[in-house]
């Protein structure tokens, strides 16, 4: 039973940071619909990832727990966590790619300034540096009413 405890627990956190991140990116897509020609593909990427990520630990817990021995456990454990990291091990093995560029931290933060946020640290007051289309400065805080849908 620790074994199986210790496995799950183990994958869990290192899937912790794939969820957020499609989280992020659902609510990138979300705060920010004119910036994407068809935003609903940029959400639903993220949608994608979160699912497939939450369905791998699904799929952890359940084949753990049918598990017999301690043996059986920790391999079937080790199967899924390179499932799990595999599309990581892809993009590290990605050298000489010019797309790669595109993916990674430093020109995602640099391209992706979140302009509009639902945070409940925001001031309903402030502006964003972003204009609309009557040249006005948009809210920085906005909610769900104010979205266009």
């Amino acid at each position: 039973m620790l074994a199986r405890f210790i496995c799950a627990t183990i994958l869990h956190l290192s899937l912790v940071d794939e969820v957020s991140a499609g989280l992020e990116m659902m609510k990138y897509a979300s705060n920010h619909p004119y910036k994407f020609t068809h935003f609903e593909i940029a959400w639903f990427s993220g949608f994608l990832q979160t699912v497939s990520c939450l369905g791998v630990e699904l799929a952890n817990i359940g084949v753990i727990c049918g598990a017999s021995d301690t043996i059986s456990i920790v391999f079937n454990f080790i199967a899924l966590a390179i499932i799990a990291e595999f599309d990581n091990y892809v993009f590290s093995s990605m050298k000489n790619e010019s797309f790669k560029v595109l993916t990674e931290k430093e020109f995602c933060e640099r391209v992706f300034i979140v302009a509009h946020t639902t945070s409940k640290k925001c001031c309903s007051e402030e502006l964003s540096t972003e204009k609309d289309e009557d040249g006005n400065f948009r809210p920085l805080k906005i909610n769900i009413m104010s979205r266009s849908w």
